[in-house]
């Protein structure tokens, strides 16, 4: 089955502290003049001019504006660009099958860059086309991080010497249990950040008993807040008789 990708939106106004000078005062202003309700809603407004403007209702001065605008080099956002959940060479999962989770975990840093001006003949489509759904806004001028000594201190954590983990896990949250996760290794990081589509990472868990099921993809940092990010994906799980095992020996067979 196929994972969708969707954005995590729990992230709250607690992430934009991990900015400099950003205090309580400062994140509730954004939050309430600015419409920002996080760190990653910051990095995604259209060019610095308008993260400026925001910053400055906030009360935060050019200088320590612009120390913001380079913390935001280092502001992670985690997305699967695609998902699947399969049993290997079966078409049908049951009770009982190790089926895996295939993702592509993507990193970017940063923030977004100026908005781009209607080409001329451009415009709104004309009635009766299909709109596409617009894409997530790029991310420029990220940092690549390869370990600890290339992060920046956190406002609330400076002292800390802290490495930056990020974790993959199927989550079932109806039963409050995770089916499987683990942590990427520094090398899958690396490709997370560097890849065109990301790091190929995988999953093996076993499936619940049968019935129909709402999971959880989800990528997970431990050391940064909000930067968490949660994609549904629904399997059905089909009971496992008799009949089933003798077509599967026969096809194995065959």
């Amino acid at each position: 089955k196929d994972a969708k990708d969707t954005k995590d939106g729990s992230e709250g106004a607690v992430s934009l502290l991990q900015l400099p000078h950003v205090d309580e005062k400062a994140a509730l202003a954004l939050a309430r003049k600015g419409k920002v309700r996080g760190a990653g809603e910051l990095a995604s407004l259209a060019g610095p001019e308008k993260r400026a403007a925001a910053l400055a209702a906030a009360g935060l001065s050019a200088a320590q504006i612009s120390d913001v605008e380079s913390h935001l080099a280092f502001v992670p956002r985690a997305e699967i660009l695609e998902g699947t959940i399969e049993t290997d060479g079966e078409s049908q999962i049951v009770e009982m099958d190790v089926v895996t989770c295939t993702m592509n975990v993507k990193l970017s840093r940063g923030a977004a860059a100026a908005a781009e001006t209607t080409a001329p003949g451009g415009g709104d489509a004309a009635e009766g086309e299909k709109k596409e759904k617009p894409a997530r806004v790029p991310l420029v001028g990220g940092a690549v991080v390869r370990g600890k000594d290339d992060l920046p201190p956190l406002p609330f954590c400076e002292h800390c010497d802290r490495e930056e983990g990020w974790w993959i896990a199927i989550v079932d949250h109806a039963a409050n249990f995770a089916l499987s996760y683990r942590k990427l290794d520094k090398k899958a990081v690396l490709a997370a950040q560097r890849e065109p589509r990301g790091h190929v990472a995988e999953l093996k868990f076993n499936v619940p008993s049968a019935g129909a099921y709402a999971l959880s993809v989800m990528v997970l940092s431990d050391y940064w807040i909000g930067a968490d990010a949660r994609y549904p994906v629904k399997i059905k799980v089909g009971r496992r008789t008799p009949e089933l095992l003798e077509k599967r020996a026969a096809a194995a067979a065959a």
